[in-house]
């Protein structure tokens, strides 16, 4: 798009456009195009930009759902029938033709399409209620592609935030969803990794779970959907940051997998260990590494017993399994141990990445950015940065293809090399690749706090360190205040898990102001010196 705006505009600024941003220009070249054609069909030029909208935003059609959609729109948008529906059906079928269904195609590729989208539906800013009831039409005659369309444009143009208008038609749809069957499609259609759309994606698995309740207390039957359910709310409220809630969701997930797989045997096995592995992580986040650790344990072992019965189908969730075992072991100071198991994982997650790129590049970055710490943990400094680099060149590329769902991972894998280069003696190195993570990680912060400000305070800290040993003193203690200030709140909410972080933020204020020949902050530091006279050391 980019290549193609520069040669007809002549402009070769077009180049650094965003992707989105030529989208909307090409959208609105596509609205002019549509707008001559309605001049010789003899229809208004609004109608046929309405009618087009409502086809992109369901996807396409064929040619008997175009005649419903016509009379549909043009009764509801209050256009005189001044054509039958079965000409306009024919004009819009040769101006956006689709070969495979014999009817009109949305406007391709998927992203001007939802450009198209979103600019028409901008004519309607000041009456939301009338873009929701266009969506909704829609979603009755095309419900699944209506969801699909609306979560690629969330992804597509919210940029992470939880307020766009695609989001808001889609709370609007999830709400019109009465039954479990339309609440379970509507989650289907959400993807696992999302910034814009974990809200939603909460949401909607609240709501499969509370109507599964009633009748799994009674049915033994709807045991494993119910467990599902669970297991897939855990997993979205950690993503917001909701430990203790996910924690409570996925100890029922266990429970129910546990049951099953003691009266119905080795079906429910590999989706226990799966559970497993959720809680360990929960636990985990909750500083209760020793529990994590034996419970990973049982995920590991399960996984270990399947994959020798069938390594194709097991192999993925053991690189899993094993890289999070890694993480306890080496929290537990069994860093060694973890070493081992982190190196199984990623000889695992290597010979998936290679059969499978595109499902697997993603855990192939996750092995790699862990054992890259680890190595680093044992002063492996070379072999750390190898791993460290080839995981931040992945998660790059991932985030560029996918922003919405890579962004989190690329600030974590950028710290990880930061903090390597940094460990190695080459703070120089290491600054402006902590400059990319902390970056990154206040964006994220400013729009959910209790998921990544935790995070951004130790990219805060880390940045401190680098300028501190570059002797930019001054700039180091203020990154200092603010990673302890950020830390502060998430410290008194759950004092064991951040004990270790606050007491190396403080030591290293203490030092700062030594070096700086003042006195150290005690009104910042002393609550929460106090605190953590109470913590284990």
């Amino acid at each position: 798009m980019a290549g193609a705006e520069a040669v007809r505009t002549g402009a070769p600024a077009a180049l650094a456009l965003s992707s989105t941003d030529l989208a909307e220009r090409v959208a609105n070249r596509e609205r002019q195009r549509l707008g001559h054609l309605a001049l010789g069909w003899d229809l208004p030029e609004k109608l046929v930009a309405h009618l087009v909208l409502c086809v992109t935003l369901q996807g396409g059609c064929d040619a008997d759902s175009g005649m419903r959609l016509v009379e549909e729109e043009r009764r509801a948008a209050g256009f005189a029938e001044t054509a039958p529906a079965e000409d306009i059906v024919n004009d819009l079928a040769e101006a956006l033709p689709d070969a495979t269904a014999n009817g009109i195609d949305a406007i391709r590729p998927d992203l001007i399409g939802e450009a198209f989208v979103l600019q028409g539906m901008n004519e309607y800013r000041r009456f939301p209620t009338r873009q929701t009831a266009i969506v909704e039409r829609a979603w009755c005659r095309a419900r699944g592609k209506v969801i699909a369309s609306l979560v690629h444009t969330a992804q597509d143009f919210a940029h992470g935030k939880a307020v766009h208008p695609a989001i808001a038609w889609l709370g609007h749809l999830l709400g019109k969803t009465t039954d479990l069957h339309a609440a379970v499609e509507f989650a289907g259609n959400l993807p696992d990794r999302t910034l814009a759309l974990r809200e939603l994606a909460a949401l909607a698995s609240e709501r499969i779970v509370r109507a599964l309740g009633k009748p799994a207390a009674s049915d033994l039957k709807m045991w494993p959907l119910l467990a599902a359910a669970l297991l897939n709310l855990a997993r979205r409220r950690e993503q917001l940051g909701q430990d203790e809630p996910a924690l409570a969701a996925a100890e029922r997930a266990v429970a129910l997998y546990d049951e099953l797989a003691a009266q119905e045997g080795s079906s429910f096995r590999r989706p226990l260990a799966s559970a497993l592995n959720r809680l360990g992580i929960l636990l985990g986040n909750l500083g209760r590494d020793v529990e994590a650790l034996a419970v990973t344990e049982k995920s590991v072992a399960l996984l270990r017993d399947l994959d020798r019965q069938n390594p194709k189908a097991s192999s993925e969730w053991l690189a899993v399994s094993l890289d999070n075992l890694g993480s306890w072991l080496g929290k537990l100071g069994r860093r060694e141990e973890s070493l081992q198991v982190r190196q199984e994982a990623l000889r695992l997650s290597r010979e998936l990445a290679e059969q499978d790129p595109e499902s697997f590049r993603p855990d192939l970055a996750m092995s790699l950015s862990n054992i890259a710490y680890t190595l680093g943990e044992l002063a492996q400094y070379k072999l750390a940065l190898t791993a460290a680099q080839e995981a931040v060149a992945l998660r790059t590329e991932l985030a560029a293809q996918r922003p919405d769902a890579y962004r989190p991972e690329l600030a974590a894998s950028l710290h990880n090399l930061a903090n390597i280069l940094r460990g190695s003696g080459r703070p120089s190195d290491a600054l402006p690749v902590v400059e990319k993570a902390v970056a990154i990680r206040r964006e994220l912060t400013s729009q959910r706090p209790d998921a990544f400000q935790p995070v951004l305070a130790l990219s805060l800290a880390l940045y401190a360190d680098c300028l501190n040993l570059l002797n930019r003193v001054d700039e180091a203690m203020a990154s200092n205040i603010e990673a302890i200030t950020s830390l502060s709140r998430f410290f008194r909410r759950r004092p064991t898990v951040h004990a270790y972080w606050m007491r190396l933020m403080i030591r290293q204020h203490t030092y700062l102001s030594k070096r700086l020949g003042k006195s150290p902050n005690m009104a910042l530091l002393k609550p929460l010196v106090e605190r953590l006279q109470s913590q284990p050391s």
